[in-house]
């Protein structure tokens, strides 16, 4: 009866270590996409801004205000990065990952807010 008992332990230990690491990589996994998704919304906005820039549409200062709360995100962005490159290679908690990722979601939000007025404004598209 012991011994079966231990093996359950065993199994039971087993199981959890493997779904603990297959959380684990999922959160990785999502972690970098979501990032890979923000990155993507951020340059097509920089970007759009930059294009209505240079054709003389929006002015010094709009364009220094994008740049401003876009270095807000940049700077979320990369200390995510960071942030998930250590959890990825240390036993690091994923509520610290949620919180980085949490400033990443609140920075692009406050960007979007910014520049979709301005890129719809200018008949381009609105950014998701």
């Amino acid at each position: 009866m012991r011994v079966a008992r231990n093996i359950s332990l065993v199994i039971l230990l087993a199981f959890l270590v493997a779904c603990g690491a297959t959380q684990r990589e999922n959160v990785i996994k999502d972690s970098y996409r979501a990032l890979a998704v923000g990155g993507q919304a951020y340059d097509v906005g920089m970007k759009g801004i930059a294009d209505l820039y240079k054709n003389g549409q929006v002015g010094e200062e709009e364009k220094a205000k994008a740049i401003e709360i876009g270095n807000y995100y940049y700077d979320a962005y990369h200390t995510a990065v960071e942030g998930l490159v250590l959890y990825a290679e240390t036993e690091g908690e994923q509520g610290d990952i949620q919180l980085l990722l949490l400033e990443v979601g609140k920075q692009l939000g406050k960007f979007i807010s910014y520049v979709n007025p301005i890129l719809v404004k200018y008949g381009m598209e609105a950014l998701k």
